[in-house]
C-alpha cells in the first residue's frame, strides 16, 4: 500500500491519493476521510486493537518535511489495519480502498457511520463467528480451584446469613428490652424528685 501526497490542500484537510497493491486500486481521501474510517472500525471491531493515526494540526500551514513524515504514518495505519483478517474484510474498509467515485463513497460513509455498534459479545464481527479465548494454565488452573471453591463457598454464604438474622433478631430484641429498662430508670427518676421534694 501506498499513500502519496497529491499537492491538494484546504486548511488542515490535505487530499490524498492513496494507491493499493497488488490490486492497483487508486483513490483520493481526504485526513477527514481517514479519521472517520479509524472511528468506525474502533466502533464497529471492539475485540482488535486499531492503530491510532498521527496527529493532525488543525489550521496549521504543514512543512513538505511534515506532510512526508504524515504520509508515512498513513501508510504504516493501513498496512497494520490490512494485517488484520477481520478488519480487511469489512465491506466499508475495501470501499474506502476501492471506490473512485466521491459521491457514491460519501454514501457508502454515511451508511458505514449509521451502523449500529456490537452491544455484547455475540454481535462481535469475526471469520468465523466465534469469539477466541485464551488463557495461559495459571488462569486455567485458578478457574479451576475458582470452580471446586464455589460449592463451598455458597454453603458458607447461607449459614453466616442465617447466623446473621438470629442475630439481627436478638439485637432487636436487646434494644427492645434495654428501651424498656431506661424507661423504667427514667420513671424512678421521677419519682425519686417527688420524694425528694415532700
Amino acid at each position: 500500500m501506498q499513500s502519496v501526497y497529491g499537492g491538494l490542500a484546504t486548511k488542515s484537510n490535505m487530499t490524498y491519493e492513496i494507491v493499493t497493491t497488488p490490486y492497483k486500486w487508486k483513490v483520493k481521501r481526504q485526513d477527514k476521510d481517514i479519521e472517520e474510517l479509524r472511528f468506525y472500525l474502533a466502533r464497529m471491531f471492539p475485540q482488535v486493537i486499531v492503530p491510532p493515526l498521527p496527529h493532525v494540526r488543525k489550521n496549521k500551514r504543514m512543512t513538505q518535511r511534515q506532510m512526508i513524515k504524515k504520509e508515512r504514518r498513513y501508510e504504516r495505519f493501513f498496512n497494520a489495519i490490512f494485517k488484520s483478517h477481520i478488519l480487511r474484510s469489512n465491506e466499508f474498509l475495501l470501499e474506502f480502498f476501492k471506490q473512485t467515485d466521491l459521491v457514491v463513497f460519501k454514501k457508502k460513509k454515511e451508511s458505514a457511520m449509521e451502523q449500529p455498534s456490537p452491544k455484547s459479545i455475540f454481535d462481535f464481527a469475526t471469520l468465523s463467528g466465534q469469539i477466541e479465548v485464551s488463557a495461559d494454565m495459571k488462569s486455567i488452573d485458578y478457574f479451576d480451584k475458582v470452580s471446586f471453591f464455589l460449592p463451598l463457598l455458597r454453603e458458607k454464604s447461607r449459614l453466616i446469613c442465617t447466623k446473621v438474622k438470629k442475630l439481627q433478631t436478638t439485637a432487636n430484641k436487646l434494644a427492645d428490652e434495654y428501651f424498656a429498662i431506661a424507661h423504667e430508670i427514667s420513671a424512678l427518676a421521677v419519682e425519686y424528685k417527688k420524694v425528694e421534694s415532700d
